[in-house]
């Protein structure tokens, strides 16, 4: 099974990556997320961006392209996009907990792994970055830290979303460790 997914790495004008906190788990993430059968990699970027920061985002390159294995052996294959966004200022839409401009130099411990390296890919080339990884799982980063170095925990864990999935058992990250 083939996994597709795209992001999206925006800038404000202090040079600011823009980051999303998940409602799944305690971590922050690029906008964008999974494509959708028929849709181009594009098209999913630019639907996924009015979903969750409620704008419409003007794709200026491709930053990267990235091709790997998940944790089931699925092929998974993402693309990053530098984006800009049009006429309006990001606000939170229907995924995540709350939105953040992060200086590039103090980007959560709490980024999943693999944004940090879209970012670093996104700043450092303006030529279109290509990768093979072998997967590097968000919750072996997660799992490490302490809950003093989640930042947003506390918005996380009061969100409405998050107590649902805590309430459904269907979260994706184990809180039980904080529960002490």
């Amino acid at each position: 099974m083939l996994i597709r997914g795209a992001f999206a790495i925006i800038f404000n004008k202090k040079n600011q990556v823009l980051l999303i906190l998940r409602d799944d788990m305690p971590a922050w993430n690029l906008v964008g997320g999974g494509v959708d059968e028929g849709e181009t990699f594009e098209e999913g970027l630019l639907r996924e961006t009015k979903e969750e920061i409620c704008v419409e985002a003007k794709i200026v390159r491709l930053a990267g392209h990235y091709n790997n294995k998940d944790s089931q052996n699925n092929d998974v294959e993402i693309k990053s996009y530098v984006c800009k966004i049009k006429n309006k200022e990001a606000k939170l839409g229907n995924e995540g907990v709350c939105l953040q401009y992060f200086d590039l130099d103090k980007l959560p411990k709490n980024l999943i792994p693999k944004q940090r390296g879209r970012i670093k890919d996104a700043i450092n080339s303006n030529k279109l970055v290509e990768r093979i990884q072998d997967e590097q799982r968000a919750s072996t980063l997660l799992n490490s830290l302490k809950k003093e170095e989640f930042l947003g925990w506390d918005e996380w864990i009061k969100h409405p979303r998050v107590l649902n999935q805590i309430k459904n058992k269907t979260i994706r990250f184990d809180i039980t460790k904080f529960d002490k």
